[in-house]
């Protein structure tokens, strides 16, 4: 047995990899479906819990215009719905645990981002810190 642990550039599903044909709650119980969108998407998890995640939230909706956004976090509903209210976002707000996090996304450590092209195909991902790391991953595939 392998006592090697995974590094942050492995996290996350492969690069190239399909957008998964899944469905979530939103926060306010609409239903969202992931490959619903024809556009770009911004992908981006995070744990309440985590003092880097908690800093990156201010900036998320600075690339509103590139791409659209879904924040997936650990927090719960009235805590989706506290940042949906304080940040003035319109996008959507999605619980998942850090386990389902890692089940359904690979992603290991956080902040982390992914983004999507049109064709639902994973084009950028990684840890994200601050919105300098953010801007660094969405203007390197130029979405």
């Amino acid at each position: 047995m392998s006592n090697t642990k995974k590094l942050s550039s492995q996290s996350g599903l492969e690069i190239g990899s399909k957008l998964p044909a899944l469905t979530f709650k939103n926060f306010n119980g609409e239903n969202i479906a992931l490959n619903s969108y024809t556009t770009p998407l911004l992908f981006i998890f995070v744990s309440l819990h985590c003092e880097h995640c908690v800093d990156l939230l201010p900036h998320i909706d600075v690339f509103k215009n590139k791409c659209n956004i879904i924040l997936f976090s650990n927090g719960d509903a009235e805590d989706h719905n506290e940042m949906q209210e304080y940040f003035q976002w319109n996008f959507p707000l999605i619980s998942l645990s850090i386990s389902e996090m890692k089940k359904i996304f690979e992603v290991e450590f956080l902040p982390f981002a992914n983004i999507y092209d049109i064709n639902h195909r994973l084009i950028s991902k990684g840890v994200v810190y601050n919105e300098s790391d953010l801007k660094f991953l969405i203007e390197s595939k130029q979405v």
